[in-house]
């Protein structure tokens, strides 16, 4: 089994699609809908890597990211994957000190070597 990732999107098809890819590749996946669960899921079951949307109900990605780093200061050293339409993505993005942008429609192959890439 490869490492924890979690996955927060509130899209359920493209939660599906990453999560299934994952999934393929040996990592365990654990995914959120919203900004507030995926926090209570980080807190409860740390992830070695997070894949995230910005956009989210309840909490926004950008949120979710200063909550938890805050709550968990393990949390820093996480590589974040931001998958995001927003087109504010590429500034936000660099504030929470995101390792790659994927910008929507974006290649899922890319997304999960990037994965690799940063679990290696």
């Amino acid at each position: 089994m490869q490492g924890r990732v979690l996955v927060i999107e509130d899209d359920t098809a493209i939660r599906l699609l990453i999560s299934d890819a994952l999934r393929e590749k040996g990592y365990d996946v654990i995914s959120a809908m919203d900004g507030s669960h995926a926090l209570r899921t980080a807190l409860a079951a740390p992830p070695a890597a997070v894949v995230l949307d910005l956009g989210l109900p309840e909490m926004d990605g950008a949120d979710f990211v200063a909550h938890w780093r805050e709550r968990a200061p393990s949390a820093k050293g996480v590589p974040i994957l931001v998958v995001s339409g927003r087109p504010d993505a590429r500034e936000v993005a660099a504030q929470i000190g995101a390792t790659r942008l994927f910008t929507k429609p974006f290649i899922v192959d890319e997304l999960v070597s990037e994965v690799a890439r940063a679990l290696n």
